[in-house]
């Protein structure tokens, strides 16, 4: 099969390096600390947390993760959290979780400290903070604390009124009984989240944020899984490194496609490279004419900029070489920014950069493969 996933998360041991950033976040786990981490999407955000939540498991506490994504009612944040603690709680937390629920009848499903609802009726407010609470009634009966990861976080933002301040009314009380990430993939919610001074999680959680892959790293993985499958990258590896730019998910997905053209105990070059290149091309193409139809005309001149100018975005040469203005460039990078099309360059604070490497020499070959 072929060794290279880039299309879901993949395991553990597929998780390239970030030893540094999953024992950041264990280490808070089993300090008491929460924690925000951001990442752009495709990162292997989900990946480390599987990671990071298995090793809070063999040391100890119970692990649960949460997918948040799509979630838009308080209703389906609730299914999401059930569903969650349902799947994946073992052993005597997992007996106690299933005693706390009988305790309470038919009606609200986890009714961990509030009256029963009807059987008819839906999820409210009322039931989701009870669901909430649910570690600290665990911990009292087991003395276990419980590690729990929101994934999308940001989504709760479009879930209700409120319901960030619902969540962070339970879990400020938890104390030793449960430690937490937040994780999301979209930096201007994020931001909006624990940034805003006015919004309840208002500097509650330490950030963290993942960074792109190192090169070495990355090309060190790629070698191991064809050499493990009886293929040679060749010169083809440099060239796979070089254009993926550190992007796990971009990564994976041209080591998957060189994988495929390059037969048993071959060794590839520019013919299988090439190949890679035109199979790349139809896999992502809608998906960048999609990106480039949602920008206006302002953020399409600073992603051009960005992709093609080294004089920063506010020099004269690239304001008149791209139709922009001192005012609105900033403010359309800020955009991007916020949703994900372009991130700070760590290496020049005041510069951005395409966070996806494709879309960037998509753009900077006038949206075409040159």
């Amino acid at each position: 099969m072929n060794p290279f996933v880039f299309d879901r998360p993949v395991g553990t041991t597929d998780l390239i390096d970030r030893d540094a950033e999953a024992e950041t976040l264990l280490r808070a786990l089993e300090q008491g600390t929460n924690t925000r981490l951001s990442s752009p999407r495709r990162y292997g955000k989900t990946s480390l947390l599987g990671r990071v939540l298995n090793e809070a498991q063999a040391a100890g506490l119970a692990r649960v993760y949460v997918d948040l994504y799509g979630t838009r009612t308080v209703e389906q944040v609730h299914a999401r959290v059930e569903r969650a603690y349902e799947a994946q709680l073992k052993g005597p937390v997992a007996r106690a979780f299933a005693a706390l629920r009988r305790a309470g009848g038919g009606g609200f499903s986890t009714p961990v400290g509030g009256a029963a609802l009807p059987a008819s009726g839906g999820p409210t407010e009322r039931a989701l903070l009870d669901l909430l609470d649910l570690p600290l009634a665990l911990h009292e009966r087991t003395g276990t604390r419980v590690a729990l990861a929101f994934d999308e976080f940001q989504e709760i933002l479009g879930a209700g009124q409120g319901v960030d301040g619902l969540i962070r009314s339970v879990i400020q009380h938890h104390g030793d009984a449960a430690s937490y990430i937040f994780a999301g993939s979209h930096p201007g919610l994020m931001a909006q989240l624990f940034g805003d001074r006015g919004r309840p999680f208002y500097g509650q959680a330490a950030p963290l944020v993942l960074d792109r892959l190192a090169s070495n790293d990355l090309a060190d993985y790629v070698a191991d899984r064809f050499d493990q499958t009886r293929r040679d990258p060749g010169a083809a590896l440099a060239w796979l490194v070089d254009l993926a730019e550190g992007h796990p998910q971009r990564a994976m997905l041209l080591a998957h496609l060189l994988w495929s053209v390059v037969a048993p105990t071959a060794t590839a070059g520019e013919k299988e490279w090439n190949l890679t290149l035109d199979a790349m091309q139809s896999f992502v193409g809608d998906e960048l004419q999609g990106v480039w139809g949602s920008l206006s005309p302002v953020e399409r001149g600073v992603t051009e900029a960005i992709a093609l100018a080294d004089d920063g975005l506010t020099a004269e040469s690239t304001l008149r070489r791209f139709g922009l203005t001192k005012g609105a460039a900033p403010a359309a990078a800020a955009r991007l920014t916020a949703t994900g099309v372009l991130v700070v360059d760590p290496t020049r604070p005041t510069r951005h950069r395409l966070v996806d490497p494709l879309f960037a020499r998509w753009v900077a070959h006038g949206r075409r493969w040159g």
